[in-house]
């Protein structure tokens, strides 16, 4: 019967460390995977944390300079999107979309120099 238990503990220690996990790993997201993120509650919160991360990246480094901080996050994920509209080249698999989110936040927020 102990030895049941043990199993039975071993197993629910799994399934939960497992159900964390999935929850935990970062995407890698396309452009246009995570452009569609926007109408998925599973990985919404997600990809609105991805896009605050690489506008965090971008100010940080002088790519962008926002006028104003914080920006919103619907306003980071509307900006990433009209850029992947006016810039459709963009969009390939092949490209990640934390790079080309850099390069709308950059568009979008120029610093002065």
């Amino acid at each position: 019967m102990k030895s049941l238990a043990s199993v039975l503990f071993v197993l629910l220690f799994c399934a939960t460390a497992r159900s964390q996990l999935r929850h935990s790993t970062p995407h890698y997201w396309n452009p246009t995977g995570l452009d569609g993120q926007k109408h998925n509650p599973n990985n919404e919160a997600e990809a609105v944390d991805y896009l605050m991360g690489v506008f965090d990246f971008t100010q940080d480094s002088g790519q962008s300079c926002a006028a104003s901080a914080p920006v919103p996050p619907i306003e980071l994920a509307q900006i990433f999107s009209d850029y992947l509209k006016s810039h459709p080249k963009l969009v390939n698999a092949g490209r990640s979309a934390a790079g080309v989110a850099a390069l709308a936040f950059a568009e979008h927020c120029p610093c002065r120099k």
